[in-house]
């Protein structure tokens, strides 16, 4: 029997409440909505906060409550947004679970359950463009993964299926799978999300410094 998601909406009132007829398209998400400056007290009983967020800053303000108040919860954030920034990654390692864009929000209910159940999830349109980002960004040297499971990770990256990798790369289906497993096992994770989203960890531009300095650095006003 599936458990029910709680899910909280906050960021944009108006938008919050017509994001409910897609939600509730799943019977056991329930659904609710309320202010930027409600988070702090109906946060805490969450299971996902989808948080809408016009720019950095906004979402900035939202991952700092996020991760003064709620400490030791099981509670993921999902970032719904206009347009991707390459700042968004950032957020990635300071809590946040997902990034959904804005025009993809049918995506939603899918985007709900995996970040519930652990996972991490990105737009469909996002997978190429945040594989482009990472892509000549790798710090090979930092990873203990040999040559050959970097150019599968980095295949996975592209959303592909093992056979698809294995097309790619002219070699057996069994031996993408070897190297797949072998990098889960090195890196520490459980899945080949878990992977992808570790290997979006070593993409560091935007990893270092404060806020403002990356505000800055991507000449955002």
């Amino acid at each position: 029997m599936s458990q029910d998601i709680r899910v909280l909406s906050v960021g944009n009132f108006a938008y919050s409440k017509s994001l409910e007829h897609i939600l509730k398209f799943d019977s056991h998400i329930e659904y609710d909505v309320c202010r930027t400056k409600e988070l702090t007290s109906k946060g805490k009983n969450a299971d996902v906060i989808v948080a809408f967020s016009a720019s950095l800053k906004a979402a900035d303000k939202i991952i700092r409550v996020f991760n003064s108040n709620f400490v030791g919860l099981q509670t993921r954030v999902i970032f719904v947004v206009n347009h991707f920034v390459e700042g968004y990654l950032q957020f990635l390692e300071r809590g946040a679970g997902g990034i959904v864009l804005q025009k993809n929000t049918t995506e939603l209910v899918r985007a709900v359950q995996v970040v519930r159940n652990g996972g991490w999830y990105f737009s469909s349109d996002l997978i190429e463009r945040i594989h482009h980002l990472i892509h000549g960004n790798l710090h090979p040297h930092k990873l203990p993964l040999t040559a050959m499971e970097m150019k599968v990770v980095q295949e996975l990256l592209k959303d592909k299926t093992n056979q698809q990798i294995a097309e790619a790369l002219y070699v057996s289906r069994r031996t993408v799978e070897y190297h797949i497993a072998s990098a889960i096992q090195k890196l520490g994770v459980n899945s080949r999300v878990g992977l992808a989203v570790k290997i979006m960890q070593c993409y560091r531009p935007f990893f270092h410094g404060t806020f403002e300095e990356n505000v800055e650095k991507l000449a955002i006003t």
